[in-house]
């Protein structure tokens, strides 16, 4: 499910940056440029935005963390495992569950 939930997220990507590419032929064509590859590095939003990106992204991550917590901590442990290719990969998973664990914590001290 998390793969096919992924594999249509890139597809879409893939989708919308065909549509900023072919957009921007089409400008660039009128100065005489040619376009031949365009990617995204970053985009500032205005702070009101960004704010939203922000809290969806933690409200995902407070979901993966969540879903985590419900599985028990073994089962959990067990299916990270299974997708960790070395121990690299190990510890940056579990770098990262505890940083989402920590902002789901502040977020649980501060609403008491």
């Amino acid at each position: 499910e998390v793969a096919r939930a992924a594999e249509v997220r890139a597809k879409e990507a893939a989708e919308r940056a065909q549509v900023r590419a072919g957009r921007a032929q089409e400008r660039a064509e009128d100065l005489g440029i040619e376009l031949i590859d365009l990617r995204l590095k970053r985009i500032n939003y205005v702070e009101e935005v960004q704010k939203d990106v922000f809290d969806r992204m933690i409200a995902e991550r407070n979901r993966i963390a969540q879903r985590f917590r419900s599985e028990g901590q073994g089962e959990a442990v067990f299916n990270l495992v299974l997708g960790v290719r070395n121990v690299t990969d190990l510890r940056r998973t579990l770098d990262l569950l505890e940083r989402i664990n920590n902002v789901y914590e502040a977020r649980r001290v501060r609403s008491v």
